[in-house]
């Protein structure tokens, strides 16, 4: 159990370091060495036995095979495979390809390890400008990638990647491009965005070479922008000396200038050496172009020399060739040299954009120093390798191809647009019927509403009615009380004014006792008066009752009457009592609802 969590260890770690940094050989070294000594040393004996760790030499192969021999293949691979792109990204190309022969011997024909070993020396051999091996050795990786289950859609596009490059690096730009978009595709149906990018800002060198300046400039400057919204620096440094290179070509020099400067500092920020060679040649490009020569010059130099110590041979022959362009207009015998030097190599090589490029140099020359037949014959062997590479045949092909691609693009961004429009059509579909919905649902329950507020209102005024007719009937009611005793006391005084009576004593008391009873409400007269009040204002009498369950029937006839404003001689009348003691009941009252001097009672019981 902990030789396996050593080992996942180790994994882990390998990983984490190829995340963040390229350089940190040493560490993946160290770590392996103490695991593998510890190992040993638990199948030795169950005691522990301490063991000093040996530091791998990466740049001794034969040593760090030795060392790594004894390994499971997990390890074996993750550290030759980390290695070898670590030794490629910094150029040791030589180093890197001795490592991957004996890698090869610890193969043992794992898919993984042989297409690994076969795509690294495509590109080792490529960059010793070996086209025609490091195309074999990229259909040979192509066909290990596809033996995986399932294959690696993903690295069989980085095979077509790697042989485009060759392609373009022989001049051949219609195999390049063909390849390139065969990888292009694959990177676009996987959703790949970092590598379609990557590859079209390699589309777009080779429209450079092809003098399409203009449709190169409108396919890197996207990529650019999509290097700089992700943050990376590396392909950002690359992208804008790419774009710095094509504005030179435009003759934008101070555009170029910016975009150079940019991919120089931030080249220098990542501390990526081939990629400040590429940022320092295309600044030095644009120095040409404004004049400045000798800054040209010392950067072309520096270049050269970081080449051949790195043995760059394809990127010699460039800052050769850069450098006799300068040299062209001081010192053209030694340009000449130069040039006859780049020549040479670029045949053996089969460079054949460099040596077309050497020819046109050549024949500027001579045509400066007068000599007309060498400028004639280098003028001639230009032109016929300029047409061995750009032929009608193979013209028409590339821009077949380019057709075929942006108008696969064109079609395949109108389905898209046209999806777009369909699903926009769709919600719009959607959001009306949502929106009539809604609206038919506002429109019922507005409705609803309305027969509800008239229900209601119908309700309000039939209870309003209801309440008038009530109130009429107790104001008849109590109208009625009133006339009768208004009747009565006529009656009264006319009896006790009748002419033929000496004395009041006289009068027939009997009588007059009749018609002052008459005046009293009696207790079905009360029953019917409170029915009445009930109707006007229900709820009053038990209200009252519940706040002021003390009070006393005299008391609550006193309110009633209050209630409905009957004034105090007809209060009196109606109870057959005095007025007096009316307005003693009005003060007993008073003082049960705890009213104070201030108070009015008849403003109390009125809002009652």
């Amino acid at each position: 159990m902990l030789q396996n969590n050593r080992k996942s260890l180790l994994s882990h770690l390998i990983i984490l370091v190829r995340r963040n940094s390229r350089y940190i050989l040493f560490l993946s070294a160290i770590l392996f060495l103490c695991i593998s000594c510890q190992n040993k040393t638990s199948r030795k004996s169950s005691s522990v036995q301490t063991r000093v760790p040996v530091i791998l030499d990466t740049n001794n192969p034969e040593g760090f095979y030795r060392s790594v021999i004894r390994s499971d293949s997990n390890q074996v691979d993750s550290l030759y495979i980390f290695l070898t792109d670590a030794l490629y990204a910094k150029s040791k190309i030589p180093l890197m390809l001795e490592h991957l022969r004996y890698y090869n011997l610890l193969s043992q024909n794992r898919v993984t390890a042989n297409a690994w070993i076969y795509r690294m020396k495509g590109f080792g051999y490529m960059a010793l400008s070996k086209y025609d091996s490091a195309q074999l050795l990229f259909d040979e990786s192509i066909s290990w990638f596809q033996k995986l289950n399932p294959p690696s859609e993903k690295e069989i596009a980085m095979e077509y990647f790697g042989k485009g490059m060759t392609y373009l690096y022989q001049g051949n730009y219609e195999k390049a491009i063909a390849n390139n978009y065969k990888a292009l595709a694959i990177f676009e149906r996987i959703q790949d965005s970092d590598l379609m990018f990557r590859l079209r800002s390699q589309i777009s060198l080779d429209l450079e070479h092809l003098n399409n300046y203009k449709e190169a400039l409108d396919m890197v400057i996207p990529c650019v922008e999509y290097y700089k919204r992700h943050h990376n620096n590396w392909m950002l440094a690359d992208g804008y000396a790419d774009v710095a290179e094509i504005l030179y070509h435009l003759h934008s020099y101070s555009m170029a200038l910016a975009y150079a400067t940019d991919a120089v500092n931030i080249a220098k920020e990542i501390n990526e050496q081939r990629i400040i060679n590429k940022a320092n040649r295309a600044l030095g490009l644009v120095y040409i172009g404004l004049g400045r020569r000798d800054e040209a010059l010392a950067i072309f130099r520096n270049n050269l020399k970081v080449n051949l110590l790195n043995s760059d041979l394809k990127q010699e022959l460039k800052d050769l060739l850069n450098i006799s362009i300068v040299l062209s207009e001081t010192d053209s015998r030694a340009a000449k040299a130069i040039l006859q030097n780049v020549l040479i190599e670029a045949k053996q090589r089969g460079e054949l954009y460099i040596a077309s490029s050497t020819y046109k140099q050549l024949s500027t020359i001579y045509k400066t120093e007068k000599n007309l037949d060498s400028a004639f014959y280098c003028y001639i062997k230009y032109t016929a390798y300029k047409d061995s590479i750009f032929d009608k045949e193979k013209t028409q092909t590339i821009y077949d191809l380019n057709i075929k691609y942006q108008t696969a693009e064109k079609n395949a961004r109108i389905f898209r647009l046209q999806s777009d429009e369909k699903l926009e059509h769709e919600k719009n579909a959607l959001y009306l019927t949502a929106i009539l919905l809604i609206v038919l649902t506002a429109i019922f329950f507005i409705l609803f509403l309305i027969s509800k507020n008239r229900t209601a209102q119908l309700l309000v005024e039939h209870v309003q009615l209801k309440l008038e007719a009530n109130k009429k009937e107790l104001d008849q009611f109590t109208t009625s009380i009133l006339h009768k005793n208004k009747i009565i006391e006529g009656l009264e005084n006319k009896l006790v004014n009748n002419v033929g009576i000496a004395t009041p004593s006289e009068i027939n008391s009997k009588y007059l006792s009749e018609l002052y009873q008459l005046k009293i409400l009696t207790t079905d007269d009360w029953r019917q008066f409170k029915v009445l009040v009930e109707k006007v204002y229900p709820g009053l009498i038990h209200k009252l009752r519940t706040l002021y369950p003390d009070l006393t029937p005299a008391e609550e006839r006193q309110f009633l009457l209050v209630k409905l404003k009957i004034g105090t001689k007809e209060s009196a009348d109606m109870l057959g009592i005095s007025t007096d003691s009316i307005l003693k009941n009005r003060y007993r009252l008073k003082k049960r609802f705890q009213l104070q001097e201030q108070n009015d009672l008849n403003e109390f019981v009125w809002n009652f």
